[in-house]
């Protein structure tokens, strides 16, 4: 892979497991420095070990993003180490289809993830004129990840959420990796506030479909 954010550091919060972590490890990949922040400490090792595999600079942090001492505490480390303040920086965050798509019994997720859309929309308002980019990529069904586990639970759910899906698969974490490193890259410098859907056609398929699949 091409060396393109050689030079470039990157923190990822909850980035030792699932679609985080494969984030990470695209990054890392493609030549920056990559730190990465998690709740648990075994998690956190593990996480440093794959991505010390790629050859690149990463750090691993454990702490929680809702301690906020915390998070600037972690974050000082990284910008006393590397260098974290400078134009041209990229905010990414992880939505979900349900942040435009109701759907019965996850009022908290539609919630929580329409407050994320808003929020990204936002501070690609307020922070644009200082250099930075904000977006986010609301994933459809991915593979290997935990969220997927507890919906697709056994063959008949995991068909139905097959079904579900318009390209009739379930995304990889590489699908994912791939859409957060075009919007973090030189490629999108003119798209911001944007919430991209990486879901297989999950959006346009609609609420009732998707609902249909999480009752099986």
């Amino acid at each position: 892979m091409t060396k393109r954010f050689e030079h470039h550091n990157v923190f990822v919060a909850g980035g030792t497991s699932g679609i985080n972590l494969g984030i990470a490890v695209a990054f890392a990949n493609a030549g920056a420095r990559v730190a990465v922040l998690g709740r648990d400490e075994g998690r956190v090792a593990v996480a440093l070990e794959r991505l010390r595999a790629t050859g690149g600079d990463v750090q691993g942090h454990a702490g929680d993003v809702r301690d906020a001492p915390r998070i600037a505490e972690v974050l000082s480390q990284v910008r006393c180490e590397w260098g974290l303040r400078r134009s041209g920086a990229a905010l990414l965050s992880i939505t979900a289809a349900q942040s435009w798509l109701p759907m019965a019994a996850q009022a908290h997720v539609c919630a929580a993830k329409a407050g994320i859309d808003q929020l990204t929309r936002t501070l690609a308002l307020e922070w644009g004129p200082h250099g930075v980019r904000v977006n986010a990529i609301a994933p459809g069904p991915i593979e290997d990840t935990e969220g997927m586990r507890r919906m697709a639970h056994s063959e008949a759910s995991r068909a139905a959420w097959t079904r579900a899906v318009p390209l009739r698969r379930f995304g990889s974490t590489a699908d994912i990796a791939g859409a957060a490193l075009w919007l973090c890259s030189a490629e999108a410098g003119y798209v911001t506030g944007a919430v991209v859907p990486v879901d297989g056609g999950v959006a346009p398929a609609g609420a009732g479909v998707l609902t249909q699949a999480m009752t099986q």
